[in-house]
């Protein structure tokens, strides 16, 4: 019996190391010195201008819970993990929270090194089975994952959200300096942070007197989403993704979402994992929008809204990662393109458009340095008969 409770006690003993092991991975040293305590200055995702009753303010949709960094080095034979530590002492700027500064206890590397950043995804984090010296980037980026259930809207009320999933990489070319070692360092520049998600909002002009909005419906929302985006997608000159990075599993719902603000709008409470463009404008595997509202006050009807390229509009968009999508319904004309049931509206595709015009409209938030300011870009979508007009605007909210 005494055996047997021994083994027992040694067998927990193993699992506690594991799990640590697993959470808090350090490099272990018994060099003196080797220890590196960095501050990362981080500048978060532009906040939107205009509208400011959406339901997500502008400081929870920027909002850190908490930070892990990861740290990747190149031996030569391509950068494979090394160790993770756990981000501490977040501070974040106050009003909007568009920058923050993390301290972090990194250790000291000799060979280019890059730093994965990664903020209100622990969670998954704590679930990924690295392995040291083996593990590597496309691993990581491909493994890492945020899924959720399907039919389940992100949670985005004000008081009550889920923060959202972040990241961003910083190269140290040559490795962690030696010269700061022991000491309270800093980065040369700050790091900006992409969100995981793309957010969508409707207006309806306030023009408009024969409609009011009642309901939105999204079809084939991506109920899972990679939280990196894969390295051939990503401009890390502009930093801005180009195009989607999709999961190798994709699950998709329905959602909707019928709580519209008196101003006859729904900001702030949309926001999904990237999807593909659709192939055609009758695609039943498109994520797309049908909104729902009544028409003179007396007939419930739906038309179906497509993320169709304002440049070309015959063409589709996709939905990328750390973009806003701002729907603008600018005329309602007569029934002949709705029905009373959403599901219906949606098999009969979105009006074609009849014309594509107008220049981009609101502005994307400025960057410093050699980087430029990239132009959100928006069209207006025609009915070629009675229906719905409304306009589509995209602006890439990096820093």
């Amino acid at each position: 019996m005494g055996a047997t409770w021994w083994l027992m006690a040694i067998c927990l003993l193993c699992c506690v190391f594991c799990a640590c092991h697993k959470n808090y991975i350090e490099p272990v040293t018994d060099d003196e010195g080797q220890e590196v305590m960095v501050t990362l200055s981080v500048k978060l995702p532009g906040v939107s201008d205009g509208v400011k009753t959406y339901a997500l303010s502008d400081a929870d949709e920027n909002f850190l819970k908490d930070v892990d960094v990861l740290v990747f080095t190149d031996d030569g034979s391509g950068m494979t993990f090394r160790y993770r530590s756990v981000g501490t002492d977040i501070v974040q700027s106050t009003g909007t929270g568009i920058s923050a500064e993390i301290k972090v206890r990194l250790w000291r590397t000799d060979v280019d090194t890059r730093l994965v950043i990664l903020a209100n995804v622990r969670e998954q984090v704590n679930n990924y089975d690295f392995d040291t010296g083996v593990t590597t980037l496309g691993d990581f980026q491909t493994g890492l994952i945020y899924e959720l259930s399907l039919e389940q809207e992100w949670l985005a009320h004000d008081g009550n959200f889920t923060p959202l999933p972040m990241w961003a990489a910083y190269d140290v070319v040559g490795g962690i300096d030696e010269g700061i070692k022991g000491d309270i360092g800093s980065l040369t520049e700050p790091i900006s942070l992409l969100r995981s998600l793309a957010r969508v909002d409707i207006a309806v002009d306030p023009g408009i007197t024969n409609f009011v909005l009642t309901d939105v419906y999204v079809y084939n929302s991506n109920a899972s989403g990679s939280i990196i985006p894969d390295e051939l997608n990503f401009d890390a000159t502009q930093n801005r993704v180009t195009a989607v990075s999709l999961p190798s599993t994709l699950n998709n719902s329905r959602l909707h979402y019928d709580e519209i603000g008196v101003d006859n709008a729904l900001n702030g409470e949309i926001y999904l994992f990237e999807a593909g463009a659709a192939t055609n404008f009758k695609d039943a595997a498109a994520t797309a929008l049908v909104i729902g509202g009544l028409y003179n006050g007396t007939d419930q009807v739906f038309y179906r809204i497509d993320f169709r390229n304002p440049v070309d509009t015959t063409q589709a968009q996709p939905i990328l990662r750390n973009h806003r999508y701002q729907i603008n319904v600018t005329g309602i004309a007569g029934i002949t393109w709705t029905s009373a049931n959403p599901d219906v509206a949606f098999n009969m595709g979105s009006i074609p458009p009849k014309a594509a015009f107008g220049p981009a409209v609101g502005r994307s938030p400025g960057r410093s340095g050699s980087r430029q300011s990239l132009p959100p870009y928006s069209g207006t979508i025609l009915p070629s008969s009675s229906g719905i007009t409304y306009s589509v605007t995209a602006i890439d909210e990096n820093q």
